[in-house]
């Protein structure tokens, strides 16, 4: 089972929600790093996880500034 990154794409009149399927929680929170970095239009909601583990906005904030990333 695959971890899913939603996110939200705000740079249409209707936004759009979507996600990213990754091999791991580690993996799933190096794309949000990317996203957050490099995708301005595009907001991060959460993390999900094989087992209905969740990593919400803030704690992925956190992950990104222990790590030294800014978020």
């Amino acid at each position: 089972m695959k971890w899913k990154l939603w996110t939200r794409n705000e740079s249409n009149r209707s936004a759009d929600d979507g996600f990213e399927e990754y091999d791991s929680d580690d993996a799933a929170l190096e794309g949000a790093f990317g996203i957050i970095q490099h995708q301005r239009h595009v907001v991060v909601l959460y993390i999900e996880g094989p087992a209905g583990e969740r990593f919400e906005a803030a704690d992925i904030a956190a992950w990104c500034k222990m790590h030294g990333r800014p978020a």
